[in-house]
Formats: C-alpha cells, sequence, structure tokens
C-alpha cells in the first residue's frame, strides 16, 4: 500500500501507470476540496488521504492497517471510475478521518475482495463495472487469497 497525502505526492510517484496516476489525481483533488473549509485546510494526518493497493499488498498489510482483510474490511461505499478501470471505496475509522481506497481493476485482485467492493456498491452501480480483468498467466501474488 502507497499513501498519497498530497498532490505533489501524486506527481512526484513517477511510476504509476497513467490511468492509476488519473485516478488519483481525481480522487486527492476530492479529498481536498471535501476535508477543506475556509477556516481549516485539508490536514492528511487528521482527516484522511488516498491509499493506492498494490498487487504486493498481503493481508497481514490490510489487517495492520485497516483491522480487517480485503474480503472483509468495513467500507462506507465503493464507486468504479471507469476512465481509469479502478474502485474507489471509502473506509471511516471515525467521524473525522477517512481512507479513500483506489484498487486498480487488475488481474491479481482477489476475487473476493473484487467481490466484496461490488458488494458494497449501489446496484444499479454494479451494472456499469467491466467483468474481471483476465490473467494471461497464473501467477500467485502475495495479494492473492491464499
Amino acid at each position: 500500500m502507497r499513501f498519497f497525502k498530497s498532490m505533489d505526492a501524486v506527481r512526484d510517484a513517477r511510476d504509476l501507470s497513467p490511468r492509476v496516476a488519473g485516478c488519483l489525481r481525481k480522487v486527492v483533488a476530492n479529498l481536498e476540496k471535501c476535508l477543506s473549509s475556509p477556516e481549516r485546510p485539508w490536514t492528511p494526518d487528521d482527516d484522511g488521504f488516498a491509499v493506492l493497493v498494490e498487487p504486493t499488498d498481503s493481508h497481514a498489510d490490510w489487517e495492520r492497517q485497516f483491522g480487517a482483510p480485503p474480503d472483509r474490511i468495513g467500507l462506507e461505499c465503493v464507486t468504479y471510475d471507469r476512465e481509469h478501470g479502478c474502485f474507489v471505496a471509502i473506509w471511516a475509522a471515525n467521524n473525522q478521518f477517512v481512507q479513500s481506497l483506489i484498487v486498480p481493476d487488475e488481474p491479481w485482485l482477489d476475487p473476493a475482495g473484487r467481490l466484496h467492493l461490488l458488494d458494497n456498491m449501489y446496484e444499479e452501480e454494479t451494472r456499469t463495472v467491466p467483468p474481471a480483468p483476465r490473467s494471461s498467466h497464473n501467477s500467485r501474488s502475495p495479494a492473492r487469497r491464499r
């Protein structure tokens, strides 16, 4: 998992694919807009930030960060960014602190975790999500369920 607490952090992450970078730009801009007020600017360490889920993330990483594996994490809402091919999920630790999870819809995504994301979407929105991408090989990434 990689944490993005500013637009500069997104710009500095040159190893991101264009579609993941595009999704992150939208999410970080939205966090800054929604979690700021004229009296108080967005403070990522107090208010929340964007989290990019990566294929090397293990269930232990999920447990440490969110207290649950990817197929059981409590989510407030999930949307699908069709333009960038990513799920965007909101996890709230409390009434003040939220994290926006960017989950690329890739073949390495654990099928149970993908189903959990779909189960947390509004039914009419699930119809806009394309079928799961298929892998051209049968690797067992640590992010995949064991």
